[in-house]
């Protein structure tokens, strides 16, 4: 079983709750669709799972794809390593357009997303351009697409997933790029049964053609690779 964890936008505490209801149902992998807000600061992320590993606490490992509210120049100034970074103890950041597998299932990361509130950030304190996939990332994600992965996981979605507000008239280029890498290989590959994603803060579910897309909430909201959605899981034992 894995959980695909919603947006946290750096909320330590919404993670804590997640990380231990996860520890006590038994999964050991968590995958989260960007917008985690780690390195950041103040940073309620990265002191909690520095915490967890200096305590010895168990815990699942978590698998990031990174969103657009990300602080990218702290994220690319870490030793990379690939297909994963880390960018805290039981952490890891999958590189745009990486496989792995999670659970007996190929897992394509493709991280990233256009800031619609772009305009009232400053690059380099809270906006970095390094949110838009280049061309050399676009490129391996379609290589890797190619190859039939069994989940997509991203932080926006493709144009076929019809979310139901105004927001979702694409304000960048990147949902049309999916699409495009859609239409390039429609029934030439197998495509992913599962297609994980964020960014949008709804907890909702579609099915398109032979893809399921979860869009994953926010604030500590999940989805679980049985296809369940669960909003912000009962508050209970955890440690900040």
């Amino acid at each position: 079983m894995i959980w695909y964890v919603g947006d946290v936008h750096g909320d330590g505490r919404a993670l804590a709750r997640v990380d231990a209801a996860a520890s006590l149902a038994g999964v050991t992998v968590v995958v989260q669709v960007g917008d985690l807000g780690i390195l950041w600061k103040p940073d309620g992320v990265r002191p909690y799972f520095d915490k967890r590993a200096r305590k010895g606490r168990p815990g699942p490992t978590w698998y990031t794809c990174g969103g657009n509210h990300e602080h990218y120049a702290n994220w690319l100034a870490l030793p990379e390593t690939r297909p994963t970074t880390e960018l805290a103890p039981g952490c890891l950041w999958v590189h745009r357009g990486e496989v792995i597998e999670l659970d007996g299932r190929r897992h394509l990361f493709m991280g990233g997303a256009d800031s619609v509130d772009r305009a009232v950030r400053i690059e380099g304190i809270s906006w970095w351009p390094q949110e838009i996939p280049t061309r050399e990332e676009w490129e391996r994600f379609a290589d890797s697409y190619r190859t039939g992965p069994d989940v997509v996981v991203s932080h926006d979605a493709p144009l076929v997933v019809s979310l139901p507000y105004s927001r979702r008239d694409r304000e960048g280029g990147i949902p049309h790029t999916f699409s495009r890498i859609q239409g390039l290989f429609r029934g030439g590959v197998r495509e992913p049964a599962l297609w994980v994603f964020g960014h949008h803060h709804v907890l909702d579910r579609w099915d398109v053609g032979r893809t399921t897309f979860l869009c994953c909430g926010q604030g500590g909201d999940y989805a679980t690779s049985d296809l369940a959605l669960i909003p912000h899981p009962v508050p209970g034992p955890y440690h900040s």
